[in-house]
């Protein structure tokens, strides 16, 4: 078809979606069944270190995976590296300033780390294929498109 996939990217996050539509699917089912209910409300407290530690953890593995997927050692993981590093680092950026303009709240370690798995998210299925600079654009984008989609998914109950 023409289609180039770095990585994976295209077919783990369709598969995540699919997953996602079928469990979607069956609460349906399953509500119309015995009828609506709502859920009993639970105080999450997230602790901000190991937030902090789970997602460098989880940047840091990133940094096997995409550059393992040119499947060669040469100058192309170098800048696999580098367009995940920025990308990754841009979307971080880019949520926390958004957060900044959008609600007058100064953003926290949350907001940082939604940030960077975004931006690991925008850049995995074109990390081989994009510039360092194509890459920056691509993180920048990936934070309001974050923010919008968190905010409209907040709505829904």
């Amino acid at each position: 078809m023409g289609m180039r996939d770095f990585a994976g990217g295209l077919v783990v996050h369709g598969a995540a979606a699919a997953a996602g539509l079928a469990i979607v699917y069956e609460i349906w089912r399953e509500e119309r069944k015995k009828g609506p209910k709502e859920s009993m409300k639970i105080n999450l407290h997230i602790n901000s270190s190991w937030l902090a530690i789970g997602i460098l953890l989880l940047w840091v593995g990133w940094f096997g995976f995409n550059p393992e997927s040119v499947l060669a050692f040469n100058s192309d993981v170098l800048v696999v590296v580098i367009t995940t590093f920025i990308a990754s680092g841009a979307a971080m950026m880019s949520t926390m300033l958004f957060w900044e303009l959008l609600d007058r709240k100064t953003p926290v370690i949350i907001d940082a780390t939604n940030g960077i798995l975004m931006g690991l998210i925008v850049i995995t299925p074109l990390a081989g294929f994009v510039s360092p600079a194509s890459a920056l654009i691509l993180g920048f984008i990936g934070g309001p498109l974050f923010i919008g989609g968190e905010k409209l998914f907040s709505r829904v109950k």
